[in-house]
């Protein structure tokens, strides 16, 4: 099953890298790669994430780092898996 696909509300891209999900006001949700929330708010959780990255790591490069390292649901940041997109 493949994962989910969702847009980074920073940058647009459509991807199944980790995210930073955060509810608005209205009870909606809005994603960001880690890296992107971090850029442009300074989130202290995201920089956190991105601590021990690979310097310059971005795209895929990123995204293999994120999964293999963390976070668990014990983590600020974990997002539990809300399901699937199917091709």
């Amino acid at each position: 099953m493949p994962n989910l696909l969702r847009t980074c509300i920073g940058c647009a891209s459509e991807d199944d890298h980790p995210r930073h999900v955060l509810a608005t006001a209205d009870g909606a949700t809005v994603s960001w790669h880690f890296d992107c929330h971090q850029i442009a708010t300074g989130c202290e959780s995201c920089s956190g994430q991105l601590a021990d990255a690979p310097e310059g790591a971005k795209g895929d490069q990123l995204r293999a780092y994120l999964v293999t390292t963390g976070p668990g649901s014990d983590q600020p940041g974990w997002t539990a898996p809300t399901g699937s997109q199917e091709g």
